[in-house]
């Protein structure tokens, strides 16, 4: 099953996301870019927070069985699965 992007949220990162071959790229798929007004943090504090909680708790995941980083993504899905429930 294929998805496709239809928005792109920024967080203001200029010259990351914000330059002309990644609007263009944007454009060619139909997805429209939405940056994120500056000092906008506290509307983002909740999705900010929960990035830090999942990543702690792939991090200590990851250390506490040794196991190596390769494993990363795996460790990031299973600690959003843990979370979730």
């Amino acid at each position: 099953m294929r998805y496709e992007i239809k928005r792109s949220l920024c967080d203001g990162g200029w010259g990351e996301y914000d330059n002309k071959t990644f609007r263009y790229v944007l454009a060619a798929r139909s997805t429209t870019y939405e940056p994120c007004p500056p000092y906008a943090h506290p509307e983002n504090s909740v999705a900010e927070r929960m990035i830090c909680t999942i990543t702690a708790k792939a991090q200590v995941m990851i250390i506490d069985s040794q196991a190596p980083i390769q494993f990363w993504g795996e460790a990031v899905n299973t600690a959003d699965y843990l979370h979730q429930r």
